[in-house]
């Protein structure tokens, strides 16, 4: 597992990445002492660094989640949401073709995002 952090307007970044693609991205409060970069977490860092320079407004990296097929399909659509679209948990459940499961969204989200 490779990892690597980012300090941003909104606290440090914490990203980690396999082989394949990132694997995880998380408010991290601390940049920690333990770095292990790859060319896909130095690629996750430029272009966060784009991001808030307001110069990106698309992502454009592997990705190699793990979670259960739910989860993937949410963050599927999640990654599909356009740059300032604001959307509702009851649009995200829509979306996955489940409306009934907004309020799990909201706790799936809370953890993993």
């Amino acid at each position: 597992m490779f990892v690597d952090y980012i300090d941003t307007p909104l606290g440090a970044i914490e990203f980690k990445a396999s082989e394949k693609g990132v694997t995880q991205v998380i408010f991290a409060g601390e940049v920690k002492a333990s770095v292990k970069p790859n060319n896909i977490t130095a690629e996750c860092k430029k272009q966060l660094h784009e991001y808030f320079a307001k110069t990106r407004t698309v992502f454009n990296l592997p990705l190699d989640p793990k979670g259960t097929d739910f989860q993937k399909s949410v963050w599927c659509c999640l990654s599909n949401i356009p740059y300032g679209k604001v959307v509702t948990y009851l649009d995200i459940a829509q979306m996955v073709n489940k409306p009934w499961v907004h309020k799990l969204l909201a706790a799936l989200m809370a953890v993993t995002l």
